[in-house]
């Protein structure tokens, strides 16, 4: 049984027993496997992998057994209020020096005692050192007679800063002005060297005094103090190396690669608490998480991007949207007109995955919402169009692909029929490869394999099959057995230059740069001498992340037409080439030099399946260029012109039209449009 069937068969079960009896069954013979479905099962208990501290007035429904000594040291256990994986929370009495009512939590058997101690020691000055109205203080700690570590820190009667909110229907504006709160103290905390690394709403508690609602943060410098060795139950508890509770969790502390976590982790947690504050929800919702299992959850936490809040609340059911307004004292039309802009660009600042982008400092977060709530403007802001056109490259490499590809086909079949042409005067083969080229345009795999299987019997040269077999496997999504192909194809004739580029290109497809920059290595003492030696090397340059280099490619491919021969399918090449500088660039000069290489492509082929896609793309480009540059009228030209194109891509019912669309929808919902 897979991990997933393990889990959910054992999830039927209520008997704990019969839970455990199956897990044994079905994962006692591989370790991993035990211990994975066993973090998954804990991770549903008790506000989805965490201790609940429950108000100490409350009546247990099952009441604990006693602890063996109901004194320790100078703290009188009165009541436990809550349990985790690897502690125990009592309310106890402090007799002496004074006399207060104080949180115990107790370090269950099993841990290593001295080094927790040491830790405690380590941090205990630092901890003893905040001072702060809206944090919970760290009082004491130590081992018990038994050798069973323990710390004491105040009590807190208090419900989950979201429970009180909702309990009791704050506005958004005070809402705001309670997390303010939260952030101020969250920096306190950071500028005494102590980083939470699990705040979330069960560790931020909010009780009235005298009628004013006072967060305080809980269980601070716990996670540092113990390092990878938590007493509640967060996931890295199993998992030894996650730090935190995953639907609040940095995308750099699912990472698992050494990354030093600093400060910017509880950035982006603050992220999530203010987006569940305003909408209700957070980004990524408990059971997506727990359906996915250990590794896609976290490929989820580093790559989703999440959808902002007003953008939320619109996707929502409307009887859901209705409550989540109601709990605010709001409607929602209102509430999602309250929550565009600013708020939208302040949330989704403090979650950026990439922590560079994100608030520098708590406190920074905080003022940029004072600001919105004075009216003023505020430092967050939409990323730049060209850092969003990034960001599209990245989540939609397949299109992108399919793009440079058909491309790139187009250019390798002109490449092949011409060569064939003029070599050896051939009409069969000149046919077959020109079949080849137009199904490999269909992305229909066994029609691909049949004409390309055509050229063979046509003799058509191996080295022209092997760029056609490449570009099969590319377009296909059989990245690794495309670059074998070439790779072998590489071996067998060395000297090629489009088999080495297009190499090149394939690795930079699927974000190996390491593997482009060698195979571009080999290129670099590369004399071009054919028309299509100059078309091709200059595209793999075009990927470059060098902006010198990427210019040279565009260079080469000026120099084909202008100094070789012009025909349409290079002017596609180019405008491809030319649209991905500009987004490098942010350059509406790049565009517009684009534009006019797509204008003289029409004029050979004016509703070709290449000349639409790239035109559609290119317009789409510009037209978020221009508006970023305030130059409204362009943009709204350009767009209309995408619009144009990418409905009469829409008539083609290829493989390769249907990966565009889905581009085009993407440029289009980041410029807002429908």
């Amino acid at each position: 049984m897979t991990e997933e069937e393990i889990f959910h068969a054992v999830l039927e079960q209520d008997d704990p027993q019969e839970r455990r009896r199956i897990l044994e069954e079905h994962a006692s013979q591989d370790p991993v496997l035990h211990r994975r479905v066993e973090a998954l099962l804990a991770s549903l208990e008790a506000d989805f992998m965490h201790v609940h501290l429950q108000p100490p007035t409350e009546v247990l429904a099952n009441p604990p057994a006693e602890p063996e000594n109901r004194e320790i040291g100078p703290y009188k256990l009165l009541q436990q209020i809550g349990e985790g994986g690897f502690g125990i929370v009592w309310m106890a009495e402090q007799t002496q020096p004074v006399q207060r009512k104080v949180a115990l939590k107790i370090i269950k058997a099993g841990m290593d005692s001295k080094e927790v101690i040491a830790r405690f020691e380590q941090e205990r000055q630092a901890l003893a050192l905040m001072d702060h109205p809206n944090i919970a203080r760290v009082l004491d700690a130590g081992t018990t007679t038994a050798g069973k570590p323990f710390f004491v820190m105040e009590l807190v009667r208090g419900v989950p800063i979201t429970r009180f909110a909702d309990e009791h229907l704050l506005t958004p504006q005070d809402r705001l002005s309670l997390f303010i709160k939260v952030c101020r103290a969250v920096q306190h905390a950071h500028m005494k060297g102590v980083i939470h690394r699990d705040l979330k709403p069960s560790n931020i508690l909010v009780t009235l005094h005298d009628g004013v609602p006072v967060p305080k943060v809980i269980d601070f410098g716990v996670a540092k103090a113990m390092q990878r060795r938590l007493t509640d139950k967060t996931l890295f508890t199993h998992f030894e190396q996650m730090v935190g509770t995953p639907l609040y969790m940095a995308p750099e502390q699912a990472e698992l690669s050494g990354l030093d976590i600093d400060t910017r982790c509880d950035i982006y947690a603050l992220g999530v608490l203010l987006y569940e504050l305003l909408t209700g929800h957070t980004p990524f919702s408990q059971e997506e998480l727990m359906r996915a299992g250990f590794d896609e959850m976290r490929r989820l936490i580093r790559e989703r991007e999440p959808k902002k809040p007003s953008t939320l609340l619109k996707t929502l059911a409307a009887a859901t949207v209705s409550t989540v307004a109601g709990h605010r004292q709001s409607e929602p039309p209102k509430l999602i007109g309250l929550l565009r802009g600013d708020l939208d660009w302040i949330v989704m600042k403090a979650m950026e995955k990439d922590r560079r982008r994100r608030y520098e400092t708590a406190s920074a977060l905080a003022d940029d919402l004072q600001r919105h709530l004075d009216h003023e403007p505020v430092l967050a802001r939409p990323p730049s169009t060209a850092y969003r056109l990034q960001k599209l490259l990245q989540k939609n490499r397949a299109a992108f692909i399919t793009i440079t590809l058909v491309a790139l086909s187009l250019l390798a079949g002109l490449a092949v029929s011409t060569t064939l042409y003029v070599r050896l005067r051939v009409e069969k083969a000149q046919r077959t490869v020109e079949a080849a080229q137009f199904a490999i345009m269909s992305g229909e795999d066994e029609w691909i394999t049949a004409a390309i299987r055509e050229c063979g019997s046509a003799g058509v040269p191996q080295t022209f099959i092997g760029l056609l077999l490449a570009e099969q496997h590319l377009i296909q999504g059989r990245v690794e057995e495309a670059i074998s192909t070439l790779e072998d194809l590489v071996h067998e004739a060395p000297k090629s230059i489009p088999a080495r580029a297009l190499l090149a290109t394939a690795h930079d497809l699927v974000d190996d740069k390491r593997g482009y920059t060698r195979v571009m290595a080999s290129l670099a003492e590369a004399q071009p001498k054919e028309r299509e030696d100059y078309l091709i090397l200059g595209h793999a340059l075009s990927h470059s992340e060098d902006a010198r280099e990427r210019q040279r490619g565009v260079d080469y491919m000026v120099h084909a037409i202008q100094k070789m021969r012009d025909s349409p399918m290079a002017r596609v090449l180019l405008a491809e080439a030319r649209t991905r500088q500009a987004v490098h660039a942010h350059s509406l000069e790049e565009i517009q030099e684009a534009i006019a290489d797509i204008n003289a492509a029409r004029g050979w082929q004016r509703h070709g399946i290449a000349v639409l896609a790239i035109s559609a793309w290119a317009h789409a480009v510009g037209a978020q260029i221009a508006q970023e540059k305030s130059q409204p009228a362009l943009s709204q030209q350009y767009l209309a012109i995408s619009q144009t194109d990418g409905e009469q891509l829409a008539t083609f019912t290829s493989y390769y039209a249907e990966k565009y669309l889905k581009l085009q929808k993407a440029i289009f919902s980041e410029m807002g449009k429908p």
